[in-house]
């Protein structure tokens, strides 16, 4: 359900308790009253734990999924729990507000806070869009992908100035020489690093090249600052048992040069796996509806905003690692998203006038 229902039927919610509350007045105070409240936040607070310890992936697979709570953000259940909720905080603030008087005050003013909160997150969760946009750098987009991959519109131009990434330092592993997999352990390369010890191999690096690469009829790395460079190392492996000795060069995996592997002997071989990405960063520009320009860094947790919209980092080209001339942003609009800022000031300033009254009730007691 999308805006403008959502609003209107949010705004019948309320005008239903509203009316509930003063024709009913006393007869339904059990749906709000003190051991109500409780086993109502009890239940809150079990399916809230329900949704951090389950993995939220959409399976339906096994008992967790077969109940729904694989999908939480989803699942009706959690959703008319939640409303539940936020209509019996709203009715206790409903009387608060009917029986005025500065010592309630605080508490209605909290629970309308709380109400704000829940009904937002359960009205407006039909209005939050989820969208996908892939920029090449030097190009802009007006439009991304849904879930269900369809193309729509974006209310701006999205482009790429500029991708950038910082590294970790490269590892030197043994793996498997014929399935490729990884053994665990690893020596960490770096400027200052000449060996080291790897199962029965006492690992010696003659050379380290940060980047490199190689000509098409070489095997051998030489340092280059070239599109697809990639860290190389030259090394001597001995076996510590037999004695054996093993020289080559080892390069981690290039989409331009490929990748250099050292076999050791019949079941274990050398390798660099691709340096993993510490942080990337997307310099982008985004043209408004006016035609203003904007420019702005995105990088991981640190989204954008654009109105009611926030563009999160959300990959790249993986084949090409740093070189990667594509960023993935993903577009997230979620209106509702200043009604929930509000609900939370306002609590904030009823826990002030909290503290404020209990201080002045507490000298009038003295």
């Amino acid at each position: 359900m999308t805006y403008p229902w959502s609003l209107i039927l949010c705004l019948l919610f309320v005008y239903l308790l509203i009316v509930i509350y003063l024709f009913a007045g006393k007869r339904v105070s059990f749906l709000y009253d003190g051991k109500a409240s409780t086993v109502a936040l009890a239940i809150v607070l079990v399916f809230l734990l329900i949704f951090g310890l389950v993995r939220q992936d959409g399976r339906p697979d096994g008992l967790w999924g077969a109940l729904g709570f694989t999908d939480m953000a989803g699942s009706p259940v959690f959703a008319a729990v939640l409303l539940c909720f936020a209509g019996m905080t709203l009715l206790r603030a409903i009387e608060n507000i009917h029986h005025f008087s500065l010592r309630r005050f605080p508490m209605a003013f909290s629970h309308i806070a709380l109400s704000v909160i829940l009904l937002a997150g359960v009205f407006g969760k039909g209005d939050k869009q989820y969208l996908t946009a892939t920029v090449q750098e030097g190009e802009r987009v007006g439009m991304a992908a849904d879930e269900t991959g369809k193309q729509r519109p974006l209310p701006f131009q999205l482009g790429l100035k500029d991708f950038s990434m910082e590294e970790y330092s490269p590892r030197l592993m043994l793996a498997n020489a014929s399935t490729g997999a990884r053994i665990p352990g690893y020596l960490t390369l770096t400027e200052d690093f000449t060996s080291g010890t790897l199962g029965d191999w006492e690992i010696t690096v003659e050379e380290f090249l940060p980047m490199a690469g190689r000509l098409a009829d070489s095997l051998d790395y030489q340092p280059m600052q070239h599109v697809g460079a990639e860290p190389a190392a030259l090394v001597s492996a001995v076996h510590r048992t037999t004695g054996k000795r093993v020289k080559g060069w080892v390069g981690a995996d290039s989409f331009l040069f490929g990748k250099a592997v050292l076999p050791l002997d019949g079941e274990q071989a050398l390798v660099m796996p691709r340096p993993m990405a510490k942080s990337y960063l997307s310099e982008v520009e985004i043209v408004l509806p006016n035609g203003k320009v904007r420019s702005a860094d995105i990088t991981v947790n640190h989204p954008l905003s654009v109105g009611s919209w926030k563009i999160y980092q959300s990959a790249y080209d993986m084949s090409k690692g740093r070189w990667s001339t594509v960023s993935i942003l993903d577009c997230v609009r979620d209106p509702w998203y200043g009604v929930v800022q509000v609900g939370l000031w306002m609590l904030m300033l009823a826990a002030l006038g909290m503290i404020m009254f209990a201080g002045g009730i507490k000298k009038k007691a003295e």
